[in-house]
């Protein structure tokens, strides 16, 4: 019998697969010259939609540049693209010679110190968003002690024109 997924697990597990192929495409179109650098040849040797690629792409380009037209050339996988089509411009190559294995490090490192400076920004905002929270906090804390210290007064005030009334009272009685 077939796995009973939820949709969720389902979804996880066909990222994850999917992502495998493309990363198993974009090593087949590093590695052999022969093979064409482009977007139909990724989606045809990692056997997902194009619009898939593009939709991921999108995904992982930086946040600020979502908007643009060309947004997905900036996100992983078309990322790698670009940088493999941009190494065989610079590479010498002979007829039907391959890419060095250390190219493709390279392409790897690149894509890595790219992803590494997006975590470096995100963290600078999720920072400085903490120290925002923490403030705000702090002013909320203030607040909530200065009612609490006139709650106290007031009702400090208010036990006092209560007994002031009580002896009215009595004097009038």
């Amino acid at each position: 019998m077939g796995e009973n997924l939820t949709f969720d697990e389902k979804n996880e597990k066909d990222y994850i697969e999917y992502t495998e192929r493309i990363n198993f495409a974009l090593s087949i179109i590093a590695k052999e010259h022969k093979q064409p650098a482009t977007k139909s040849n990724l989606a045809r040797l990692s056997g997902v939609h194009r619009n898939t690629l593009r939709n991921r792409a999108i995904m992982d380009c930086p946040a600020e540049l979502r908007g643009r037209q060309d947004a997905a050339n900036f996100g992983w996988p078309y990322s790698v693209l670009a940088e493999i089509i941009a190494a065989r411009k610079s590479a010498v190559l002979d007829k039907g010679e391959t890419i060095s294995e250390i190219s493709i490090l390279e392409l790897k490192v690149k894509k890595l110190e790219q992803q590494l400076g997006m975590s470096r920004h995100q963290v600078a905002a999720w920072f400085t968003r903490a120290i925002q929270l923490k403030r705000e906090r702090d002013e909320a804390r203030r607040s909530v002690e200065l009612l609490a210290s006139n709650q106290r007064m007031l009702k400090d005030e208010v036990s006092d024109l209560r007994k002031k009334l009580v002896q009215s009272i009595k004097v009038l009685k």
